[in-house]
């Protein structure tokens, strides 16, 4: 007779208040292969100075008895980043627990509670991860793309005609250019 399999425990928690680092909350974030599934995700900080965040670390290591977990080093601060994830859209929640409007971008900087299931997985030697239930935006930091150009008066215009590329054109470009390959 085969042994049974344990089945493995879903422990659901919510984080302290913490620093957004990266946060995919509108959309899917790509994944690194064509046929990797998208994941909506949620990158937070947790500093080691603040004793909320040291004991909550604590806490998932020892639940989680060692085993991988989605924990990194921030190469610029000595903070523990942990990713969260989820395949479909959480609820992206105010400090009021009211939705927040679409089209509004939680960017880096804001700060967060994060409502968690934390799950065990076997394959690949075996480990936990940290799936996105809802988040808690606390403060926010609207995300905004923050490139902006003058305009120039005599420049290109959308609509302007455009002459087309002759191949004396790109020869003349090949025989200026001093790259080496």
């Amino acid at each position: 007779m085969a042994e049974k399999k344990e089945k493995s425990k879903l422990v659901f928690g919510v984080t302290p208040l913490c620093e957004i680092k990266f946060a995919w909350l509108d959309k899917p974030q790509p994944g690194f292969k064509e046929q990797d599934i998208p994941k909506f995700s949620v990158t937070i900080k947790f500093d080691p100075a603040i004793p909320e965040h040291q004991a909550w670390l604590e806490d998932i290591k020892t639940k989680t008895g060692g085993k991988k977990v989605p924990f990194a080093e921030d190469k610029d601060s000595d903070c523990t980043l942990v990713k969260f994830h989820t395949f479909s859209k959480p609820p992206v929640m105010d400090s009021q627990n009211q939705p927040i409007d679409e089209g509004i971008l939680v960017g880096r900087g804001s700060t967060a509670h994060v409502a968690y299931g934390l799950s065990e997985y076997p394959g690949f030697g075996g480990g936990f991860t940290l799936y996105l239930n809802a988040i808690q935006i606390v403060q926010l930091v609207k995300y905004m793309q923050k490139v902006q150009f003058e305009p120039i008066e005599d420049g290109y215009k959308n609509g302007d005609e455009v002459a087309p590329q002759t191949e004396d054109d790109g020869e003349q470009r090949a025989s200026d250019d001093n790259t080496p390959f």
